[in-house]
């Protein structure tokens, strides 16, 4: 089975997100809630954000080992984060998040 991917652009100065994604649209949100739950208990993250005005977050998801991986260009995770809260409620306006 093909690993599953979700690919988020998010330009700052237009409050614009795309996205490109092998997964259904309705399971985005629990995909991005249970990456962003992994994260909680990891320490703080010192390092500067990188100041983009546009923002890749991509993720590759691997349903064997239910392994999620996350690559971004925010050079620090609370911003990468603070982008995916945004999508979330954004893009999935009537989910519950």
């Amino acid at each position: 089975m093909d690993n599953l991917f979700l690919n988020i652009i998010f330009d700052i100065s237009e409050d614009e997100f795309l996205y490109s994604t092998n997964i259904k649209e309705t399971e985005i949100p629990e995909i991005i809630e249970t990456f962003l739950r992994s994260q909680i208990g990891k320490g703080a993250d010192d390092s500067k954000p990188n100041k983009n005005e546009i923002y890749n977050i991509n993720f590759e998801i691997d349903l064997s080992f239910d392994n999620i991986k996350c690559n971004s260009n925010c050079g620090n995770f609370g911003l990468r984060d603070g982008i995916l809260l945004h999508f979330l409620k954004e893009e999935f306006k009537n989910e519950k998040i």
